[in-house]
């Protein structure tokens, strides 16, 4: 399959997820087919991003702080009080951001939400108080 796509492949990193990394049918059996030296690795910042979410999930704080960012999520998805949300970052001139749904294995998601929060927390705010 990938005989043609890749000339020199001697290693592999991918998530834990079967379709990339399943022995029988996952990426890396497949790209092993025609590369028998291409070695597959567990990436090793998809696990530091695990162990800090585990990390995190033990620091009070931390847990209950994104335990609030992700029911803001949830709050401000609501199609009425997310139009609000919208129209007030566009009456103040702001960038129109939103706070996504956090995820265990996208660090970056959560930094994201948290800039959000901190760029709109005036706009959050009033929203809370209007709706």
């Amino acid at each position: 399959m990938f005989a043609n796509s890749f000339s020199c492949i001697i290693a592999q990193c991918y998530d834990g997820a079967s379709v990339m990394s399943g022995r029988v049918n996952g990426v890396q059996a497949q790209i092993r087919e025609s590369h028998n030296a291409a070695m597959y690795i567990h990436c090793y910042a998809h696990r530091l991003n695990l162990v800090i979410v585990a990390v995190a999930r033990e620091v009070q704080y931390a847990d209950e702080f994104f335990a609030i960012v992700e029911l803001l999520h949830v709050f401000l998805t609501r199609q009425k009080v997310h139009e609000v949300f919208m129209r007030f970052q566009q009456e103040r001139g702001l960038s129109q951001r939103e706070i996504g749904k956090l995820s265990d294995t996208r660090g970056a998601c959560r930094y994201r939400n948290v800039l959000v929060i901190k760029e709109h927390f005036g706009v959050i705010v009033d929203v809370l108080g209007e709706v």
